[in-house]
């Protein structure tokens, strides 16, 4: 199955490989790009799709999670505009906007990878932000949901770096702005030094020229 798809892009038959083979309990390793999957990218997202791919051991099932994936996303989206706009109007015209833009269905129909589910956990990360009211429940809800999102690869921790200074000097949430920052950080360097761990050296790793 993974080979017959051959009008998509190479991501989509090697994340389709590494989910049937943790659902098999084998080593995540692409025979496509000849990788250890961890080695390549942080997707830790694919453990719990790998269980439901061993429930329903379909490649197009994941191509539908990921499509329904970006869609929830995509509402969080109008949901965080209208909350802040006040305009349901400019609000659609701001996710209709996001769905016909070109790269979301070059994404969508020729790949699949983590980059969709972490655009999920960020709008929902970002939906307790700002558009839920300042409670210790949604402050945990966005802590839990910005952890999330990290598990879909390496790079999203610097993403909430930034957003970790932004809460502390533009919305002067000093606790959960410092939070975000300790927990970002360490994040990222606890991941950076794990992954060329799991180089099984079939290729050269770029990985410390990226993260050098």
């Amino acid at each position: 199955a993974v080979h017959s798809i051959s009008g998509f892009n190479r991501d989509f038959p090697s994340n389709i490989q590494v989910i049937w083979k943790l659902s098999q309990n084998l080593k995540p390793i692409t025979t496509i790009f000849h990788f250890h999957m961890i080695e390549n990218h942080w997707t830790l997202i694919y453990f719990p799709l790998a269980l439901i791919y061993k429930l329903f051991p379909h490649p197009l099932l994941i191509a539908f999670i990921t499509i329904l994936t970006f869609a929830s996303g995509a509402l969080l989206i109008y949901l965080i505009a209208e909350k802040k706009l006040k305009n349901p109007k400019l609000s659609l015209a701001l996710l209709i906007s996001l769905l016909l833009n070109p790269y979301v269905f070059q994404g969508l129909l020729l790949r699949i990878n983590s980059d969709i589910f972490s655009f999920f956990f960020i709008s929902l990360a970002f939906y307790f932000l700002i558009a839920k009211e300042n409670t210790t429940k949604n402050n945990l809800l966005f802590i839990a949901s910005s952890l999330a999102a990290m598990s879909c690869k390496e790079d999203i921790s610097l993403y909430f770096i930034v957003i970790g200074f932004w809460i502390l000097l533009s919305l002067k949430r000093k606790n959960l702005g410092i939070t975000t920052l300790l927990i970002s950080g360490l994040y990222f360097t606890f991941i950076t030094n794990l992954m060329p761990n799991f180089s099984i050296g079939l290729r050269a790793n770029n990985f410390h020229i990226t993260y050098a």
